[in-house]
């Protein structure tokens, strides 16, 4: 009896973790009809990323968002070509420069 008891739990357990790995990995590709709307999405996410780690997010350089059926950019790419020069992250005050 106490063995299927392990066995359960460690199922459990292992399939918790699994969930939790999927949900931070898993950032997908967010849609938008605007690169207006792409670049709110982008500094909203810098935003709290900033505040909260010091840093910009893990997939800001790496292609995320894509507007209407174009092709999947870069929150940094969305935002050069809204014409805001490279968004920072200052670790001391814990906010953007160069995209707010």
């Amino acid at each position: 009896m106490s063995t299927t008891l392990v066995i359960v739990v460690t199922a459990i357990v292992i399939l918790v973790a699994a969930l939790v790995l999927i949900t931070i990995f898993s950032q997908g590709v967010a849609q938008f009809s605007t690169l207006t709307q792409a670049g709110s999405y982008c500094i909203t996410v810098a935003q709290s990323s900033c505040s909260t780690t010091d840093t910009m997010p893990t997939n800001w350089n790496i292609p995320s968002v894509r507007i209407g059926d174009g092709p999947t950019i870069s929150c940094a790419s969305a935002l050069s070509q809204l014409g805001y020069s490279p968004c920072e992250c200052d670790p001391t005050t814990h906010t953007l420069s160069g995209c707010v």
